[in-house]
């Protein structure tokens, strides 16, 4: 058999179907479109045309059949190669769940210890940083200042509570003892802080500013709990304590209003705000107020905010019950 098969008779129509299959090296679409023209009319009427085509036919059969074998065998290739990786990825997503079950098995009660939820010590199937921090915790060896600053990102504020509250019960820093109070109340537990610090407590500390820190503290948490007398006598004690500190001043104005008495209120957010008081933390101060306080109350304090400064104060119109 020649190397090519003559086509000098073909039609122009023919040529078109089969040599450009021919020329790009697929005999199987070549092999097809002369199979196809060989039941033409002109075709079987033409001797020339006709003796061509099976020409054409016979020439592409053997190279069309060694094609068809050779795309099975790549198909099936492809195919094995599709199902390894299938069953590859199934092997390692396994691993990875095993891996997320076992971390959050292994450190997930320890994360519920300090407040945080189980699967918080997993991202995506990996150990999360939390479960370094933990480790941390657990062994006592003390937080860096980046490890505290992630957990606060991630607002997970028990967790730097009872940080500070271990470190309080090793080293005796009533500071560190502020800071747990700090974050107990920033996590929503004010009663922890009720429970640990005792007046026994209060009494142990010698440095002045810490336990005016300390006692603020938990007037706040008392206040939280709606123990304004006991968050009042906290805060009074506070001032007692370091008389420049303006912490507890800060609480006494927000207690003051809570309470319906905005005008005491103001003499405490006045000297706060002369010992060092951002204008801020008294909006915040006057908001937590204003959310704690009955409707009586809150249209008290809502009108004696206006009276004093309408434009200043406009936010405050939203606090107003509604008929």
């Amino acid at each position: 058999m020649s190397s090519s098969p003559p086509i000098n008779h073909l039609s122009h129509l023919a040529r078109k179907a089969i040599c450009g299959p021919l020329e790009s090296g697929d005999f199987i679409s070549a092999l097809e479109s002369a199979q196809s023209i060989l039941r033409w009319k002109d075709c079987q009427a033409n001797p020339d045309f006709l003796s061509q085509v099976v020409a054409i036919i016979s020439f592409c059969e053997p190279a069309a059949e060694k094609q068809r074998t050779e795309r099975i065998r790549a198909e099936e290739e492809q195919r094995l190669q599709y199902e390894l990786e299938i069953a590859r990825r199934a092997e390692a997503k396994a691993k990875a769940e095993m891996l997320r079950a076992q971390t959050i098995g292994t450190f997930g009660p320890l994360a519920e210890k300090y407040g945080i939820p189980r699967e918080a010590v997993v991202e995506g199937f990996e150990p999360s940083y939390l479960v370094v921090i933990l480790q941390k915790l657990e062994e006592a060896v003390g937080l860096q200042e980046n490890h505290v600053k992630w957990l606060l990102d991630q607002k997970y504020f028990l967790a730097v509570a009872n940080y500070y509250y271990s470190e309080y019960h090793g080293s005796g820093d009533a500071w560190a003892l502020a800071m747990g109070g700090r974050y107990f109340r920033q996590g929503g537990l004010p009663k922890a802080i009720i429970d640990y610090v005792t007046d026994d407590t209060i009494r142990r500390i010698l440095d002045t500013r810490a336990r005016s820190a300390v006692l603020t503290n938990r007037g706040g948490a008392k206040r939280d709990l709606s123990d304004l007398e006991g968050a009042t006598n906290d805060a009074l004690e506070a001032i007692n304590a370091s008389p420049r500190s303006y912490h507890p001043h800060n609480l006494l104005g927000a207690i003051f209003y809570q309470t319906g008495q905005p005008g005491l209120g103001d003499q405490h957010f006045e000297q706060a705000q002369a010992l060092g008081a951002t204008p801020k933390q008294q909006e915040y101060e006057i908001k937590s107020a204003l959310r704690m306080s009955p409707p009586d109350v809150r249209k008290v304090v809502v009108e004696h905010l206006l009276a004093k400064d309408h434009v200043k104060y406009a936010w405050v119109s939203q606090y107003l019950v509604r008929p």
